[in-house]
């Protein structure tokens, strides 16, 4: 190394000299004389190139490159401050060169100063102009000062700093954790590859200055951050970053870039040209936060924001702007200012809320993202709420639960709750202008489906329930509903909506508005309440008894029941107003309420409550029966074991009355009755037809109508009454009846026909059958049956009204005093025991017996062919015009004949009955009065009026052995014994002569 020499200048111009390989120089100079100049003047191979200039306390070195030479001119600088400036004392003037040129102060003022560190820790000050200033390795401070300066940290942790005036400053960190302190003016920050973290705190800037921060980096090899008040910029390999102190205005979601220490662009020069992003472009980028895998609350600011939770449960907040916001595992809390526009939010695994703005909102959700929920604050105009999902349209549900709207997976356990979708939680809820969401766009298939929020509505939401008791609530729109276990109430508004209660006793209901709905009350005990417009009702086996509330049908719609069962399993029932599907086999019964416009009988099917079509599945095709096609088959009403009262409608029923004494009113219609056991009324109104009757065992009463009726009675009926109205012109009435019409007898009782089975138990009364209760007495022409059809052995014989008059009414009495009555056709009496009245009538082929008593028989004048028979007592015979047999027998008593006269060819006949021969007879004349009596005179018979009119008395008189005594032969018999002297009325005994002398004359006339 060169000696060391020091030179001691003067107050005037002085001129040092130095040279190639001098060494070391120290220049002590004084205070210059005014006009001095002092002069520093370097030889030949010093050029100004080589030399550095540096400042050491208040000394500045020429220091040459080849670090041997160098000047030191002490006290150059007026302190050791970064205050200093050049010495107006201590300084030189100018600086030569052997090459020519040279530098003034000023123009080593303008060249900067050097200050250069060791490798060991260093303090290096500037001075007021322009410093370079490099610290070397060591924990260094670099103070630039005033001035445009360059510091370079080097390695180690460096404080490198100027101060607030200095201007067009450049700071390099270098290797290690730096602070770099800027001014007002513009600065330049650099910082590269493995220059660890640098922190910048820019002070402000002034008009027209620009800071910039050079990175060796390209724009994607790093990240900007904000945290706190600070902005990071981080390199992605985690092991470099620069923090820009306060570059926020406030740690708040609302701060704003600082107009003091943000830094006004950045340079990326990892392509190796200069890629130039402006302060707004940053901005515009966004700015992210990163949390870590703990708890974290990030917070953004009033620009752009990326912010990223990663693990733990999270807080982002992103302010204004738009912002991309991913929350990461954990459940995190993720939102923006409403003010906020075009922002994404992710919140990734676990159960985060995501809390939208009231511009364009983009939501992620995918698989293993557990429960999110967003609350969307509401749509400014033009603004589109977006929900991207993983999923496949077909892997999800939409569910409205209270005023949410729950998009869940089928397969897995995400949920995404949408808050406040709803305007409501009531049914008649409409989707919200402010909190619902514009579209969804599936992703599942690689490609977007993008579904906006008017499809959407098309398509419905869901209700979901659970296994217990659950209250579902629909919306104004379309609804899916499914109750699944426990009672539920499923009530889906208007719109078009699908209800399923699923097990228990649900209700499901719709308001009046809604159209096209489908309900399906499931297993249980289900009420099913419908709207004005078109609804299907879905029903099946292990479904219960459900009921239906039908409200009514606007013009047009169509009201169907969907029955899993086929057409032949089921009956239609009519119970009070409602309509009844009862399954034959089961225990599933539906009920339509007020299917029927009221209780009675007159009850028309109501154009409100009913269906307008059933549809049967039981077969696998879709069997359709149209209202029309129902109320012709008609619907059937079914009692119990007990009493009960059975009202059908104006239309065709079917109804079973079953056991107990029941009232079965069927009304109008076209009708089929069944009484079952017990004393039941059966009843039709007069315009009903074609009714069919069957009361059943027990004594019933079955009440036709104006038209054609079918009455069927069978052995063990009991006592049925037919009460048949008037009969329509044309309209034919049938009692069918399960016997041969040899088993039974048909009797005029009063006005009523009554068809007496012969086995003592069984009788059918047809009412007013007969048009008075006389003996003149007609068919009733209102009253009366046309037909009568007998079954036996597997034959029907029909018999009409044609028929009745040649077979005889059965009439008996009883022991008692009675009063038979005929009608004008044929009859068969029978007294019996007691004082009778049998008055046959008019009709033809009477057969009438008094038997014992008293009895007074008697026929019509213009009866034909009739049969009198008084039996034991006193009788009264009474005949017609025409032909009369009388009958006497042994034991009869005393019999009066009464003959009303005799038309041409008529012949009355007077029969004697057995063991009375003709010597056993007496004939006398009483009075006007034939006697023909027993010798003991204890039986007789008196013919009235024989000798006063000669159409009272009897053609013949005939034994049992076949004699007969005609009229012409019966006066010679009577003078003949009158000749004997017996009296009249006495006792007749005859000597033998006499005895052979009456032979002889009843020889001749008994013939």
């Amino acid at each position: 190394m060169s000696d060391v020499r020091m030179v001691q200048g003067s107050a005037d111009g002085d001129t040092y000299q130095f040279n190639l390989g001098d060494g070391e120089l120290v220049i002590n100079e004084v205070t210059n004389n005014p006009g001095a100049e002092d002069v520093l003047r370097f030889g030949e191979g010093v050029s100004p190139w080589e030399l550095q200039l540096v400042r050491v306390g208040r000394d500045l070195h020429f220091a040459h490159f080849n670090g041997t030479d160098r000047v030191i001119v002490r006290n150059w600088f007026s302190s050791t401050t970064t205050s200093a400036t050049f010495s107006s004392s201590s300084t030189l003037e100018r600086v030569e060169f052997f090459e020519g040129g040279g530098w003034t102060q000023a123009d080593i003022a303008e060249r900067g100063i050097f200050s250069l560190g060791s490798d060991a820790n260093d303090t290096l000050v500037g001075w007021s102009g322009k410093d370079l200033m490099q610290g070397g390795n060591g924990f260094d401070v670099l103070d630039a000062g005033a001035g445009t300066n360059w510091m370079e940290g080097g390695d180690g942790g460096d404080w490198l700093r100027v101060s607030a005036s200095a201007t067009d400053n450049i700071f390099d960190g270098g290797g290690g954790d730096d602070i770099l302190q800027g001014s007002y003016n513009s600065d330049t920050y650099i910082f590269g590859w493995g220059d660890g973290v640098d922190v910048i705190n820019e002070l402000g800037s002034n008009s027209g200055a620009v800071d910039e921060l050079q990175l060796s980096f390209s724009a994607s090899d790093v990240e900007l951050r904000k945290v706190g008040r600070n902005l990071e910029v981080v390199n992605h390999n985690g092991e470099e970053k620069v923090v820009v102190s306060n570059w926020f205005s406030s740690t708040t979601a609302s701060a704003s870039i600082s107009t003091a220490s943000a830094l006004e662009r950045i340079v990326f020069w990892g392509q190796g040209e200069p890629n130039v992003v402006e302060q707004p472009l940053l901005a515009e980028w966004g700015f992210a936060s990163r949390g870590t895998e703990g708890v974290d609350s990030l917070v953004g600011w009033s620009g752009n924001d990326q912010m990223y939770g990663e693990g733990g449960n999270d807080v982002l907040d992103a302010g204004a702007g738009m912002n991309s916001l991913s929350g990461g595992a954990g459940n995190d809390l993720l939102k923006v200012t409403s003010s906020a526009v075009d922002n994404r939010f992710e919140g990734g695994a676990g159960n985060d809320t995501l809390n939208g703005s009231y511009n364009s909102d983009t939501y992620v959700f995918g698989w293993g993202d557990g429960v999110d929920v967003i609350n969307e604050l509401g749509s400014n105009s033009g603004s589109m709420d977006e929900l991207q999902l993983s999923f496949s349209l077909g892997e999800v549900e939409w569910r409205k639960v209270g005023r949410n709207l729950e998009v869940v997976h089928h397969y897995g356990d995400e949920k995404l709750v949408v808050n406040n979708w709803f305007s409501s939680t009531t049914a008649s809820a409409s989707i919200s202008t402010a909190s619902a969401l514009e579209r969804i766009v599936f992703w599942g298939q690689g490609e977007p489906n993008v579904v906006e929020q008017p499809l959407l509505a098309e398509w419905g939401f869901a209700s979901r329930g659970t296994e217990g008791v659950d209250s579902l609530v629909g919306w104004s729109g379309n609804d899916q509903m499914y109750g699944e276990g426990g009672n539920d109430v499923l009530d889906a508004g208007a719109g078009m909506n699908s209800l399923s209660g699923g097990a228990g006793n649900d209700l499901l209901k719709v308001t009046s508005s809604a159209v096209d709905n489908r309900f399906e009350g499931g297993a249980g005990n289900d009420t099913l309440n419908g709207s004005y417009n078109s609804d299907t009702y879905v029903f099946g086996w292990g479904d219960g008894v459900d009921v239906i509330n039908e409200l009514g049908s606007n013009s047009g719609s169509m009201d169907e029941l969907q029955l899993s069962f086929s057409l032949g399993e089921v009956e239609w029932r009519k119970v009070g107003r409602n309509l009844e599907v009862v399954h034959h086999y089961g225990d599933e019964k539906l009920v339509v309420n007020n299917w029927f416009s009221s209780t009675t009988a007159s009850a028309s099917i109501s154009t409100a409550s009913a269906l307008e079509r059933i549809v049967f599945w039981g077969q696998g095709e879709s069997n359709v029966v149209e209202q029309p096609l129902l109320a012709e088959w008609g619907f059937a009403s079914r009692g119990t074991e007990g009493v009960d009262s059975l009202v059908g409608w104006s239309g065709n029923d079917h109804m079973y009355g079953e056991g107990g004494n029941d009232v079965l009113d069927a009304g109008a219609g076209m009708n089929s009755l069944s009484g079952g056991a017990g004393n039941d009324l059966l009843k039709v109104t007069s315009s009903a037809v074609d009714n069919r009757f069957e009361g059943g065992a027990g004594n019933d009463t079955l009440n036709g109508s104006y038209n054609g009726d079918t009455y069927f009675f069978g052995a063990g009926d009991g006592v049925d009454v037919i009460n048949e109205l008037r009969n329509n012109s044309g309209a034919v009435d049938v009692l069918e009846l399960n016997v041969d019409y040899a088993g039974l007898d048909m009797v005029k009782a009063g006005r009523n026909l009554e068809i007496v089975y012969r086995n003592g138990a069984d009788k059918v009364v047809v009412s007013n059958f007969f048009s008075s209760t006389t003996s003149a007495a007609t068919f009733s022409a209102g009253s009366s049956l046309e037909q009568i059809a007998f079954h036996e052995s597997g034959e029907r014989t029909v018999l009409d009204q044609r028929h009745f008059d040649a077979w005889a009414m059965n009439s008996h009495g009883t022991e008692g005093a009675d009063s038979l009555v005929g009608w004008a056709g044929s009859e068969q009496m029978y007294g019996w025991g007691g004082d009778d009245v049998l008055d046959a009538g008019a009709g033809n082929w009477n057969h009438l017996v008094g038997g014992d008593g008293n009895d007074l028989l008697k026929v019509g004048s213009a009866a034909l062919s009739n049969y009198l028979e008084g039996g034991a007592g006193n009788d009264t015979l009474q005949g017609s015009h025409n032909s009369d047999t009388y009958r006497f027998n042994l034991g009869d008593g005393l019999d009066l004949v009464r003959e009303s006269g005799s038309i041409a060819g008529a012949v009355d006949r007077l029969e004697i009955g057995d063991s009375i021969d003709a010597d056993d007879l007496w004939l006398e004349r009483s009075a006007n009065d034939l006697v023909i009596r027993s010798l003991d005179a204890q039986d007789q018979v008196r013919i009235a009026d024989w000798y006063s009119r000669s159409s009272a008395r009897l053609e013949v008189i005939q034994l049992a052995d076949g004699k007969q005594l005609v009229e012409s032969q019966v006066q010679s018999l009577v003078n003949a014994m009158a000749g004997f002297g017996v009296p009249p009325g006495g006792s007749v005994a005859l000597t033998t002569e006499q005895r052979q002398q009456l032979d002889v004359v009843l020889a001749a006339s008994w013939q």
